[in-house]
């Protein structure tokens, strides 16, 4: 199972909401606050990077 696999089965079995993105090659998991048991600054989200394979690579905080 690949990495992004893996954390989607995880937080679909947490009951957190995410969103998923396409950019190029790369995929995106999402998470912002407000979503789904996250919480935060409003407009602050993680971004969790997967290449074309689906290995992980990094993830992103933002505003």
């Amino acid at each position: 199972m690949s990495d992004i696999k893996k954390l989607k089965s995880l937080l679909d079995e947490f009951g957190v909401g995410y969103r998923t993105i396409q950019k190029e090659t790369k995929e995106y998991i999402v998470l912002d606050s407000g979503e789904k048991k996250i919480n935060g600054y409003l407009d602050f989200y993680a971004e969790f990077e997967f290449d074309h394979d689906g290995k992980f690579v990094q993830i992103g905080i933002y505003e």
